[in-house]
């Protein structure tokens, strides 16, 4: 499994290469403020960065996550769809806490400047996390309880939601029915307004999921959707720009590492 991500790393890092500069492998704020400078006068150029979803591919050697992140990775999911080394998957047989191995991992990921993805923690390790970690906590790909709580039991409940804005996280909303209750747009808005109101436009992005197997209402090449969608809910210019990639944007800026 390390090797594996290891290996896709090492693809990315030839396509950007490769790319005469059309793609930007960002690794630090350096890299991000390097690559905005650029887009200003080429918007056709494109950037991207490392993640891992599932830590099981440390497989269970903290020297691994070192070796991980100097391929370029940035944000590590601790679990996926099963429980492993570093504590319970919501998906999950016991859904537990963080373990000993685990807090060894989140230490040095902070020390390292990475970024958590609790997108398919346990609500144990979520806790644990909230907990433990100094950073700000990323939720990648995900949808809201109270807006949707039949389909997912990965949704954040409201207490998740104030927690992760309090560490000056961000909480991507996911497109895909299963996290929306809903095949359309409307689902979406919902779930992006709902964070909006209960901790602030600051704390809330897109979180897309565009892994092939989900369906969505709508391609990336036709996102100007999403945005009509939100200009018709009444979301000013301002908020939409943060939804839209401005927190991310201003979430790397900050605490991806310095150099």
């Amino acid at each position: 499994m390390f090797e594996r991500a290891n290996y896709q790393a090492e693809k990315l890092h030839r396509i950007a290469n490769n790319s005469n500069s059309a793609f930007h492998l960002i690794e630090n704020q350096q890299n991000l403020k390097y690559y905005l400078q650029q887009r200003k006068n080429n918007p056709q150029i494109t950037a991207g960065l490392l993640s891992l979803e599932g830590a099981h591919a440390l497989e269970g050697k903290l020297k691994n996550l070192d070796r991980l992140y100097e391929a370029g990775f940035r944000i590590i999911g601790f679990t996926h769809f099963f429980d492993n080394a570093l504590g319970g998957s919501t998906h999950g047989i016991n859904k537990g806490g963080i373990t000993e191995f685990g807090k060894q991992v989140l230490n040095r990921m902070d020390e390292l400047e990475m970024f958590i993805d609790i997108s398919h923690a346990s609500s144990s390790l979520i806790n644990d996390i909230f907990t433990l970690t100094k950073r700000p906590i990323l939720v990648t790909h995900t949808g809201v309880q109270a807006v949707c709580a039949s389909k997912s039991k990965r949704n954040l409940t409201d207490n998740q939601i104030k927690r992760v804005a309090e560490s000056g996280g961000l909480i991507g909303i996911g497109f895909w029915p299963t996290v929306t209750c809903n095949k359309s747009i409307t689902g979406i808005v919902e779930s992006i307004r709902y964070v909006s109101n209960l901790v602030g436009v600051d704390y809330v992005g897109l979180g897309s999921d565009y892994d092939g197997n989900t369906l969505v209402p709508f391609t990336s090449s036709s996102i100007e959707q999403l945005t009509h969608a939100l200009i018709q809910a009444g979301f000013t210019e301002m908020q939409i720009s943060k939804v839209m990639g401005g927190n991310l944007e201003k979430l790397f800026a900050n605490y991806l590492p310095s150099s």
